[in-house]
């Protein structure tokens, strides 16, 4: 695997331990207590993650296949 694979690999890894972190805060206590503003803010932070994280996954499936791994 190519080292720009494998950085990939690497940034979605913390990538998706980020977005995991986060769901678990906007599911918690503190995430209510809150102003507003900062609670809807961190839930559009959260699907930008998401959206960046399926981003992430789809270009590393491309660059895995087999066409595009010679």
């Amino acid at each position: 695997m190519s080292d720009f694979i494998q950085r990939l690999h690497r940034e979605r890894d913390a990538l998706e331990a980020k977005t995991d972190k986060l769901c678990k805060f906007i599911a918690s206590r503190r995430h209510e207590e809150l102003p507003d503003f900062q609670r809807e803010m961190l839930v559009a932070q959260y699907h930008a993650m998401q959206t960046y994280l399926g981003i992430l996954k789809l270009r590393i499936a491309d660059l895995m296949t087999p066409e595009r791994a010679k």
